[in-house]
């Protein structure tokens, strides 16, 4: 299972919507991980990001709630990954 690690500290040209067409065929289970309102750690950061089936993405300029976030990387995947 790939993970999609929605970080709000990276730079916005990380995109969830170019990660994941470019890697759409890697996998067929997904699974999403938001982080709690102010974000996550750097060491929290970090250890998702030795995990090797994390995709770290962004989901734009704007810091979304945690609420939002997650409707909106939904709807991007959904719209990505089943095409």
């Amino acid at each position: 299972r790939k993970l999609i690690y929605c970080n709000e500290k990276i730079n916005k040209k990380d995109s969830i919507i170019e990660k994941l067409t470019s890697i759409k065929k890697i996998s067929k289970k997904w699974a999403v991980i938001i982080g709690p309102e102010g974000g996550f750690s750097d060491s929290e950061s970090e250890i998702l990001l030795s995990n090797k089936n994390v995709v770290q993405v962004s989901l734009g300029g704007r810091l979304l709630r945690s609420d939002t976030a997650i409707a909106v990387s939904l709807f991007c995947i959904e719209q990505i990954l089943s095409q």
